[in-house]
């Protein structure tokens, strides 16, 4: 499998901003405040968008299919 460089994940973004993905994820949701974004807790949507904003340099937003309640696991 192929590394990639954030560099060319970036570039590659650039290119057509308007991609969609589908990203199935695990996680403990011990420390969060259940799936959807709040404005004061912590939750995994909140995590996950500032985290993929950082890495694709641009501001993203996750629609999700699901959801967990608090201290999900």
């Amino acid at each position: 499998m192929r590394k990639l460089s954030r560099s060319w994940l970036i570039k590659k973004t650039q290119i057509n901003p308007m991609q969609n993905f589908k990203l199935v994820i695990e996680y403990d949701g011990t420390r969060f405040f259940g799936w959807q974004r709040q404005a004061d807790k912590p939750t995994i949507q909140a995590a996950l968008e500032s985290v993929l904003s950082i890495i694709l340099n641009q501001e993203i937003r996750i629609h999700g299919s699901g959801r967990t309640d608090a201290g999900g696991h």
